[in-house]
């Protein structure tokens, strides 16, 4: 707390000894100590009633109260962190689901464009040549 050295202290007891004087000196230093005294126990009864009120059962209740709702806390948001896990799986299992479909879109829209430029195979053409046929050439039948 206060570092006085012997120096300070000699200097401290020169001045008193001129300023209060040899005959009231011992009557100045029982004062002195008293009032140290009472400082000392002013300091420590005031520790003591904050001890005392920390100590109290209202605020270990409020204290164990925070405790708990600190551990609760941390329990209640691993809840929502896994529910917002499993809807992320959901909507990649969707983006999957949505890649299918636009693959099955694309081929659906491939196919009916060959449709429309590939001429019906049922309509025979007007012109005189014969239009080629991807279909097998009948076996020949044997007739008795």
């Amino acid at each position: 707390m206060l570092d006085f050295g012997w120096q300070e202290i000699i200097v401290v007891a020169f001045v008193l000894v001129i300023v209060v004087g040899p005959k009231d000196m011992p009557r100045a230093l029982k004062s002195f100590t008293n009032v140290v005294g009472k400082m000392r126990g002013m300091a420590n009864d005031f520790r003591k009633s904050m001890l005392e009120v920390a100590d109290q059962e209202e605020f270990r209740d409020v204290k164990k109260a925070l405790n708990e709702t600190k551990a609760g806390l941390i329990e209640q948001t691993k809840d929502p962190i896994n529910s917002i896990k499993q809807d992320m799986d959901d909507v990649a299992s969707d983006i999957n689901l949505t890649d299918t479909v636009s693959t099955v879109k694309d081929t659906a829209s491939v196919i009916s464009e060959d449709m429309k430029t590939t001429p019906p195979k049922a309509i025979k053409s007007p012109s005189k040549s014969k239009p080629k046929s991807t279909a097998k050439p009948k076996s020949p039948t044997k007739t008795s």
